[in-house]
C-alpha cells in the first residue's frame, strides 16, 4: 500500500498526473479505510490463559447504573462452559475522581459471583488482602492478571503499588489493563493513569457504546430486556434484579440518567473489554450476544 502511494506521488512531480481509473481510486480507498480500521484495534499480547490467569472484573457502580446490566450479560458468560474463565474475581466499587452518588449492588454481586468478588467500596482493605493475594498466587504460577476496567483506573493503580511494595517488581507483560471509555479516562486521576501505562501493558479499545468501530456496540434502546426475565432464560433471575435495581437507582438523588435502560433497552457496554480479552466472536450487536448466549432475538 504504502508502495502505491510513493509511486503516484513520484509520478506526480514529473508529469501531470492523467484522471485515474475508478478501479485505482476504490482501491485506493478500500486498503485506506482497512488499514485504518485495522490500526484501532490493537491485537491482544497474547491469548489470555485460562489455566492460569485471572481476570479481574472492575465495576465503578458510579453513577450509571450500565454496570447492572453489564454483571447481568456476564453471567451468562461465566454460566458457558466454552468462555467461562477459571480464575476471576469482581471489583465492586472501583470508582476514580466522578461526582455523584454510588449504586450498592451487593446483592445481585452474591447472586452473580458467588464467593468470586470483594466490596471495595464497602472494605477497601479486606478487598484489597484478597485481591493481592490471588494476584501473587496467579504470578507466582507465571500466569498474567488481565483486568476488564470498566470504570476508571484508580483502584488498579492502587492495587500495582501495594503489590510492588508487599511482593516486589512486576513487568509490564504480567497485568493486561484492557480500558474502552475516554470517559473513564477522564474520570481517573492523572497519577493513576500514568502508573498504570507505566507498570503495565494498558490496552484502549474502541468504545463498547458505539457499533460498527471494530468491537461489539453493547448499548441499544431497542433491545428489549424485560423479554430476558420471561421463563426459561437463562439468568433470568439475574436479570430480574438488574432490571430492579436500574429502576431503583437510575438517574436517582442526581445519578446520571441512563435514558438507554430508562426506555427498556440494553445497555451493557463495558462488556466488550471481556469479549476482547476471551477473544469471543460474532457478537457484534445486543441481539447478537444474546442469541449465541441466551437464544433471546
Amino acid at each position: 500500500m504504502i508502495a502505491l502511494l510513493v509511486t503516484i506521488c513520484a509520478y506526480t512531480v514529473d508529469r501531470p498526473m492523467p484522471r485515474p481509473h475508478p478501479i485505482i481510486w476504490f482501491t485506493l480507498l478500500f486498503f485506506t479505510q482497512v488499514s485504518w480500521a485495522s490500526s484501532t484495534i490493537p491485537n491482544p499480547p497474547a491469548a489470555f490463559d485460562n489455566q492460569h490467569d485471572l481476570l479481574l472484573f472492575n465495576f465503578d457502580l458510579k453513577t450509571d447504573v450500565d454496570d447492572l446490566h453489564t454483571v447481568a450479560a456476564l453471567d451468562l458468560i461465566l454460566n458457558n462452559e466454552k468462555y467461562r474463565p477459571h480464575h476471576y474475581i469482581a471489583l465492586h466499587g472501583t470508582y476514580g475522581l466522578q461526582a455523584g452518588l454510588f449504586v450498592p449492588a451487593k446483592a445481585l454481586f452474591r447472586h452473580t459471583f458467588g464467593s468470586h468478588w470483594v466490596d471495595i467500596h464497602g472494605n477497601r482493605d479486606k478487598a484489597f488482602a484478597t485481591v493481592l493475594t490471588a494476584m501473587h498466587k496467579t504470578l507466582s504460577n507465571q500466569g498474567r492478571i488481565w483486568i476488564a476496567e470498566a470504570g476508571q483506573s484508580d483502584i488498579s493503580a492502587a492495587l500495582i503499588s501495594s503489590y510492588r511494595t508487599r511482593y516486589g517488581a512486576l513487568g509490564k507483560s504480567q497485568i493486561v489493563i484492557v480500558q474502552h471509555s475516554q470517559w473513564n479516562e477522564d474520570e481517573t486521576s492523572q497519577e493513576a493513569l500514568a502508573l498504570v501505562k507505566q507498570h503495565a501493558t494498558y490496552i484502549k479499545i474502541p468504545d463498547g457504546n458505539a457499533a460498527d468501530n471494530g468491537t461489539p456496540g453493547f448499548n441499544d434502546p431497542t433491545f428489549a430486556v424485560n423479554k430476558l426475565e420471561q421463563p426459561g432464560q437463562l439468568s433470568r433471575q439475574t436479570w430480574q434484579l438488574a432490571n430492579q435495581l436500574s429502576r431503583q437507582y437510575n438517574g436517582k438523588n442526581e445519578r446520571y440518567l441512563n435514558q438507554t435502560i430508562a426506555n427498556g433497552g440494553a445497555d451493557f457496554s463495558d462488556l466488550a473489554e471481556v469479549i476482547w480479552i476471551l477473544q469471543i466472536a460474532e457478537v457484534d450487536t445486543v441481539a447478537a450476544f444474546f442469541a449465541q448466549f441466551s437464544g433471546a432475538e
